[in-house]
């Protein structure tokens, strides 16, 4: 399963005359320079985020939600369901 980081590389591959550094992929992304951080450090992006995430690199959207909402699931059977959801519609 891909992560938040290999999302956002994914990003950045995708429009490097655009995105040089973390505050170019923050303003192209609408969030902060400190959530950039945050997301590299290992904090999951918002949902709002991995749609639009989503949208920029043309996947399915719940491809970045599932992933987003396994990592930060309570249970092992919540985490069991996005797993699930993640595999039925990656790329």
């Amino acid at each position: 399963m891909r992560t938040t980081l290999d999302f956002l590389n994914e990003v950045v591959k995708a429009h490097p005359d655009k995105i040089t550094s973390d505050s170019a992929l923050a303003r192209f992304l609408g969030v902060t320079r400190q959530a950039i951080h945050q997301y590299k450090q290992g904090q999951n992006m918002s949902v709002l985020v991995a749609l639009k995430v989503a949208h920029i690199l043309k996947i399915n959207q719940m491809e970045t939600v599932a992933a987003t909402l396994h990592a930060q699931a309570a249970t092992e059977e919540e985490a069991e369901f996005w797993l699930d959801q993640y595999k039925k519609h990656k790329r």
